[in-house]
């Protein structure tokens, strides 16, 4: 993820044992960010009846920096799941 030229938020899907099952791009933006729906990740993990999820995304400028947009969509304690 680390090379792409644009933005983009991936889910790994993992079973009981921990093991990856699969991997899903749930959205591609631009160059300085991209749209995540809380309803299309929890959809997702619900439609593949996985026991955990890992959620990820990339900066296409290289700044591994959080920024301020992150955390709002993944606060320490989410309210939401």
């Amino acid at each position: 993820m680390g090379d792409l030229p644009q933005e983009e938020f991936w889910l790994l899907l993992l079973n009981k044992a921990n093991r990856v099952t699969k991997k899903v791009r749930t959205s591609e933006g631009g160059i300085s960010g991209t749209v995540v729906d809380p309803k299309k990740v929890f959809k997702t993990c619900l439609d593949n009846q996985d026991c955990s999820i890992i959620l990820g995304h990339n900066h296409p400028s290289g700044n591994i920096q959080p920024t301020y947009q992150v955390f709002l969509i993944f606060p320490p304690q989410p309210p939401w799941g």
